[in-house]
């Protein structure tokens, strides 16, 4: 009836004074079910967690490479560079359980650094510094067994690209929790310093340019999480301290489910800095240092516009048109005609002001005052 449940009670299997242990068959076992259960290993402790080992990370063992060049190009222009390359793997065991089942991945972080140094003295008294500089990170996170035929070995066809997760209550371990991401990372640098020494003057003046990509692909691969809960196996008219997650997943009552689909985000950013700074010495005693920094950060955009807020402004059609609506990047007419989803900020103004007076010849004073902005 609409206010009566019924659920058959499966065999006795023992009894005690105070408890009574039921049993089901195995040819109530689910195919997945069945299937799962060869690949665990045998108990080797008692209780619940019944079976142990090692868990942690093997001893790094990373890889580095370094290339560096000096060459002067004449008396006055100096080229120098340098590139860096770095391998770290690292196997990461998260339970005991062996094989697909377990929370294992295989993780590779890298990276390539270059920096090229152009120094030219103009005159005795101008010199230029340029420089230019990339940067590429990597850092790719997968189980540790990335067969990916296992979900038709296990007759769930579709379920997940590696060995689907499982999750249980009643303090059984997780299945096949293990990671599954991309990222990567491209940043561009390029400086240049003029510095000019005229009198008691020494000015410099410069400027920077930053670009950033952010690359982010997780999952890597389409994943697949599924949970088993008391609630399926429990009393319908008392559920609490009934039923068993694990019994549940014998029987193939999925108590939840999720497919997450593989969705890369492409972050780009970029930086604009310029300055200018002139360490005058007033006296022999007496240094003074002035100075103007400006910075510029675009707002951050994503490569394809993939990207919305909820603007406080904008019109609801769906609510009388007040307002407050999700709002889009990109052209209109689902956008709102732009990339970037906030206004440019250009008042990111910093002074700079310091000073160094010799008191006696064994003291000297020194104080400096300046605004400083990090990167947003």
């Amino acid at each position: 009836s609409a206010t009566t449940y019924t659920r058959k009670k499966f065999p006795v299997s023992s009894t005690t004074s105070t408890t009574t242990t039921y049993q089901i068959p195995t040819t109530s076992f689910d195919p997945v079910a069945q299937a799962v259960l060869k690949l665990l290993p045998d108990p080797n402790q008692s209780g619940t967690l019944n079976y142990g080992g090692w868990t942690g990370n093997p001893l790094l063992d990373p890889n580095l490479y370094t290339a560096k060049i000096d060459h002067a190009l004449s008396q006055k222009q100096h080229l120098a560079a340098v590139y860096v390359r770095t391998i770290i793997p690292r196997t990461t065991i998260g339970t005991p359980l062996a094989g697909p089942l377990g929370e294992n991945s295989y993780q590779v972080v890298a990276s390539h650094t270059g920096r090229i140094n152009y120094n030219w003295m103009i005159s005795p008294s101008l010199l230029n510094n340029a420089a230019f500089g990339f940067d590429r990170f990597t850092n790719i996170n997968l189980p540790e067994d990335t067969t990916s035929t296992y979900a038709d070995q296990i007759h769930f066809p579709g379920s997940s690209y590696y060995f689907p997760e499982f999750t249980f209550t009643n303090g059984y371990t997780t299945m096949a929790a293990t990671a599954n991401s991309l990222d990567v990372e491209n940043d561009f640098y390029y400086k240049d310093h003029l510095l000019w020494q005229v009198r008691n003057h020494t000015i410099t003046v410069g400027g920077e340019y930053r670009r950033m990509q952010y690359n982010d692909r997780s999952p890597y691969n389409y994943s697949g999480n599924y949970g088993f809960d008391s609630l399926e196996t429990g009393n319908p008219q008392s559920q609490s301290g009934t039923g068993d997650g694990f019994a549940a997943f014998l029987l193939g009552q999925v108590n939840s489910g999720t497919i997450t689909q593989p969705l890369p985000v492409y972050g780009r950013k970029s930086y604009w800095g310029f300055f200018a700074q002139d360490d005058y010495r007033v006296t022999s005693r007496l240094t003074l240092n002035l100075g103007l920094r400006f910075e510029w950060q675009p707002p951050a955009v994503e490569a394809h516009d993939r990207t919305s807020i909820v603007s406080l402004t904008t019109p609801n059609p769906a609510a009388n048109n007040l307002p407050g609506a999700l709002v889009f990047a990109g052209d209109k007419p689902l956008g709102i005609g732009s990339r970037t989803l906030f206004p440019s900020n250009y008042s990111n103004l910093g002074p700079r002001f310091g000073f160094a007076y010799s008191a006696t010849s064994k003291i000297v004073v020194r104080g400096a005052y300046g605004i400083y902005r990090s990167e947003e």
